[in-house]
């Protein structure tokens, strides 16, 4: 009987107040759709985070920048951007519900969704009524689902998760790890494929890499 290859894992530490790391999760499914790479769900409140969670600069020269900047990797990205109103701001309801997504095994239809609608449709995740729908729609049972989010036990899993992120040498939204390896930023993807390929006993074709 021929044993399976252990698959390779991506640790993945998000909040879904920031629109950079909705992007990064278009592009590192992709890249765990390539490798076979399984993505370990991560949530953390970045907010508790120096430099103090995802915003733009305060200098306006940076800021009409990053606002730029953002809308061309949304381009690239082929996906939706639409900041919400409320946005920057700390979304915690949404967070403990995907730690109860992950739990109940939902990770991989809630999470995306999330992101999605905050920063493809600009919905507001602090809306019970909306964030409960993308629940529902992610196959999480209602009642269950408002009882994670309210639960002192889905906050302390990010604030363990954030605590874990620094002792890793993270510092923000969206840290990726392979093995110990940080990555940090959408623009970082093409590091994490290369990593994974490093990682592997398979030879990955990764863009912009032309080896020997």
């Amino acid at each position: 009987m021929v044993s399976e290859e252990p698959k390779l894992g991506v640790d993945f530490y998000f909040d879904f107040a920031c629109p950079w790391t909705y992007l990064t999760l278009v592009r590192l499914r992709e890249v765990a759709m390539r490798t076979g790479a399984v993505i370990c769900w991560k949530p953390i409140n970045s907010h508790g985070l120096p430099p103090g969670g995802p915003r733009f600069s305060e200098d306006p020269l940076i800021a009409a920048w990053q606002a730029s900047d953002l809308e061309a990797w949304a381009d690239f990205c082929a996906v939706p951007l639409k900041l919400p109103d409320t946005w920057p701001g700390p979304v915690i309801p949404a967070l403990a519900g995907a730690v109860a997504a992950i739990q109940q095994g939902k990770a991989e239809r809630y999470i995306p969704a999330v992101f999605s609608a905050a920063f493809g449709r600009g919905v507001d995740l602090n809306d019970g009524q909306a964030l409960s729908g993308l629940a529902n729609d992610a196959g999480l049972a209602p009642a269950g689902f408002e009882a994670a989010v309210s639960a002192e036990t889905s906050a302390a899993v990010l604030r363990d998760n954030a605590a874990e992120l620094n002792a890793r040498g993270g510092f923000a939204s969206a840290s990726i790890l392979v093995g110990e390896r940080l990555m940090v930023g959408n623009e970082r993807i093409p590091l994490v494929e290369f990593a994974l390929g490093q990682a592997s006993n398979k030879t990955f074709v990764v863009p912009g890499y032309h080896g020997e």
